[in-house]
């Protein structure tokens, strides 16, 4: 979309000493001065998410392809690739507001976001649209059978290997180990939670579920491209299990 080379934008990952349990992704450029790449990703950020929504899902492959993620540099982890666990990110971000870069100091967003989400905590924030609970489920199973999709579990209960209940998701394809949650901002929007939900939710992943995250808001300005999104996981999960590895079985 922005006409890069590969080798114009750069990353990596650190853990800011403020909070060590936080990872924050950090772009750069790497031409020498920067050429204002990263500030026109900032004002296009939503068309962005869009881009890459066509790059990784506009074709056919299971996880990951030459025609997306791999090449030649990155082979030593083709492996790990999972185009799958990017969707549900993919979509908050196609759906955000435009808006417009300003210099600040660091840290500066982050504090601003620890103020919205105390603000939403303690229901002082007007605008985290607090809705009945249960409404954004209600809008997702709409638009889901409006694809012909009705053969999803809600509240399914998932279990470790212990059997111990370990997470509960509004929808749920056990057979394709698909799990979609619904998360509204005032039930799910704290710190504290987030971090348990993100716990749980990996822990599924690691059990081999694709799980679906959707903010209440993405819901209510956009159901039936969750909703597409679903189905989209569905099918890739159906391609998994027909063409890609088996998961390990223990032996006894």
């Amino acid at each position: 979309m922005l006409e890069l080379e590969p080798e114009e934008l750069g990353l990596f990952v650190r853990k800011p000493d403020a909070d060590p349990t936080v990872e924050q992704i950090v772009f750069y450029e790497t031409v020498p001065g920067g050429a204002g790449y990263l500030e026109e990703v900032a004002q296009r950020f939503p068309e962005v998410a869009r881009a890459a929504q066509e790059a990784l899902y506009g074709h056919d492959c299971v996880r990951a392809c030459y025609r997306c993620l791999k090449h030649y540099r990155n082979q030593f982890w083709h492996a790990l690739f999972d185009k799958n666990l990017v969707r549900d990110v993919l979509v908050t971000i196609a759906n955000l507001e435009h808006v417009k870069p300003q210099s600040s100091s660091y840290g500066t967003a982050r504090s601003m976001l620890a103020q919205m989400l105390q603000g939403r905590e303690e229901g002082s924030d007007v605008t985290s649209g607090h809705r009945p609970k249960g409404q954004i489920e209600e809008m997702l199973k709409a638009a889901l059978e409006q694809l012909g999709i009705t053969d999803f579990q809600r509240e399914c209960e998932i279990r470790d290997d212990g059997g111990r209940l370990l997470t509960v998701p509004d929808f749920a394809w056990p057979e394709l180990k698909v799990a979609v949650y619904c998360d509204g901002y005032i039930h799910h929007g704290n710190p504290q939670t987030l971090a348990l939900d993100a716990k749980k939710r990996n822990a599924l992943q690691l059990m081999n579920w694709c799980v679906l995250t959707f903010w209440g808001r993405t819901i209510r300005k956009d159901a039936e491209e969750c909703a597409r999104v679903v189905q989209q996981a569905l099918e890739a999960r159906r391609r998994y299990e027909h063409y890609g590895p088996k998961p390990p079985t223990k032996s006894t």
